[in-house]
């Protein structure tokens, strides 16, 4: 389909000179407004994600939301955003590119200030699922605003214009400006410090972005399609967030949707797949190579890691060890400067060393910093003992980034190379929300098998357990308790440090799972087709097992 302007008025057009860009019809000034609003719309929605994770305690607290109900403010989220990703160009066809953006933005808006104006999880709940929906339209339809508006040396620039807000501005600072607010306002003026952003947003988009629509009549949206992989999305995120809670197959409904999960994912590949549905809601061909199919597992994967960590450290710090807001936000801000770091870094050495190589490093770093989380974790572990494992973690998941979305589409055809990209983004996003999901659960489940292995050390014969009933007791008679109000409470205390020291226990379990996830993205790497001494030691390897 080759695009047409539909808005000849716009400042700096040319009627005369469009094309399937219409880059030359555009003004040099225009070009960089353009740049400049996709980025800023972009912007909002990372800043708005990251600060949201430290914040999260906050609005679990202000809501009476659970640990395990705390974490579906964040996959709710996640999972629009995946409906949203996937319908974004068929919208943009449909109705105009300026157009759709413009909903989109608004759309976003107001949701933000429905989730501000939140009081209870289910009010919350919608709006995050509104947000989500607006907010995966923003990073592909910049990206798409960008490839068609610059040509040659001048895209290059525009591209990294827009990684410079969104990773090295919003993504590093969206936590720390999610602590500050939480702090010294509330939560709440996170979700409404989009209201002028998405305002601005609007200005420049209704001022200088020209409308694209196809020059044919936009293909039928695949509704079967769509309705099959909501169906598989949406129950299985729901058994994976209310499993854990619903005492998972002893409940009907979880039952229920379990089943409802098992049947739609087949047949939506074999809807999909099918020769007769011309127009999929997603191309199953991107799957035909070697190193996109490796590649959507390592996504998944790099999801995980990217999201999980986001959300496990700032509820450790909250709820653990009592950091404030603004304490947790800087703290993550370690770990995003060093993402932005690895990001940098790893992609202009990535093809110096090679990409599968460049891989195994970031797997590997990521993996160490796991590992030291996991083993310097403690109730009272000081903010300089987190540097490092920060540091590794963000590194190494920055460094990832690059070597995989390079490797994943190494051997997509040009025509299937858009697809392949915009299915990079929905994996990814699938992979953080199961991620959260996952981790929620470990901890959960971690949490009560280490309150009971605990306490069966808690007994008259234990003499560890019988010196710290005897210190509890004589501190408490020396504030001028009775005896037996100094023995009960000897024993609360106890109890309490049994039930944080199962907690801590519980975190330190999901760092090992963490762990296991960076060792298996490392193994994941000796899968890509890259090399003729790679596949040599491939079928050595094979021939060696069987």
């Amino acid at each position: 389909m080759t695009p047409t302007m539909a808005q000849p008025g716009l400042p700096g057009f040319d009627s005369s000179r469009t094309n399937a860009t219409y880059s030359p019809a555009l003004d040099r000034t225009v070009k960089l407004l353009i740049v400049l609003v996709v980025t800023l719309v972009t912007s909002m929605e990372f800043l708005t994600s990251y600060a949201v994770g430290v914040a999260l305690p906050d609005i679990q607290g202000d809501l009476a939301a659970s640990f395990d109900e705390g974490s579906w403010i964040l996959t709710t989220y996640t999972t629009c955003f995946l409906i949203g990703l996937v319908l974004s160009n068929w919208m943009s066809d449909r109705i105009g590119y300026r157009r759709y953006m413009i909903g989109a933005v608004v759309l976003f808006m107001c949701s933000s200030v429905g989730c501000g104006m939140s009081h209870t999880l289910a009010q919350i709940l919608v709006f995050r699922g509104f947000m989500g929906f607006a907010g995966g339209n923003f990073l592909t339809r910049a990206q798409t605003a960008i490839y068609r508006t610059h040509v040659g040396p001048a895209r290059v620039k525009a591209l990294l214009i827009l990684v410079i807000g969104v990773v090295i501005c919003a993504r590093t600072w969206g936590a720390a400006v999610g602590g500050y607010l939480t702090e010294w306002y509330s939560w709440r003026y996170i979700f409404f410090l989009n209201v002028p952003l998405a305002l601005a947003a609007l200005v420049m988009l209704i001022a200088f972005l020209p409308d694209v629509k196809a020059s044919n009549r936009p293909a039928r949206l695949d509704v079967a399609g769509l309705l099959l992989l909501i169906g598989w999305l949406a129950s299985l995120q729901i058994v994976l967030s209310r499993g854990e809670r619903d005492d998972w197959f002893a409940d009907p409904f979880i039952v229920t949707l379990t089943i409802i999960a098992a049947a739609c994912l087949p047949l939506f590949i074999w809807w999909e797949a099918r020769p007769g549905n011309a127009n999929p809601i997603i191309s199953l061909r991107t799957y035909g190579s070697r190193n996109f199919a490796v590649g959507s597992i390592y996504v998944v994967i790099l999801g995980m890691m990217l999201y999980g960590q986001t959300y496990v450290v700032p509820q450790f710090l909250r709820n653990i060890q009592h950091h404030s807001a603004w304490g947790t936000g800087k703290l993550q801000t370690v770990n995003a400067i060093a993402f932005t770091i690895g990001l940098i870094v790893g992609g202009l050495l990535m093809m110096r060393i090679g990409y599968r190589r460049a891989l195994a490093i970031g797997a590997a770093t990521f993996t160490a910093g796991m590992w030291c989380w996991a083993t310097r974790l403690t109730p009272s572990i000081s903010d300089q003992a987190m540097m490092l494992p920060l540091a590794l973690t963000g590194f190494g998941a920055g460094w990832q980034v690059g070597p995989v979305s390079s490797l994943i589409n190494s051997q997509t055809s040009n025509l299937l190379l858009g697809e392949g990209m915009e299915l990079y983004l929905c994996q990814r996003q699938l992979g953080g929300s199961w991620g959260i999901a996952i981790l929620t659960i470990v901890i959960d489940r971690q949490r009560s098998f280490w309150s009971g292995r605990l306490a069966e050390g808690i007994n008259v014969y234990n003499l560890h357990a019988q010196d710290a009933m005897r210190q509890g007791a004589a501190a408490l008679r020396a504030g001028g308790f009775s005896e037996l109000q100094s023995d009960a409470g000897a024993m609360g205390l106890i109890h309490a440090r049994l039930l944080i020291q199962s907690v801590v226990n519980a975190f330190v379990d999901t760092f090992r799972y963490q762990t296991a996830l960076g060792v298996s993205a490392a193994l994941l790497v000796l899968l890509f087709a890259r090399g003729r001494s790679l596949a040599t030691a491939a079928r050595w390897i094979v021939t060696m097992v069987r």
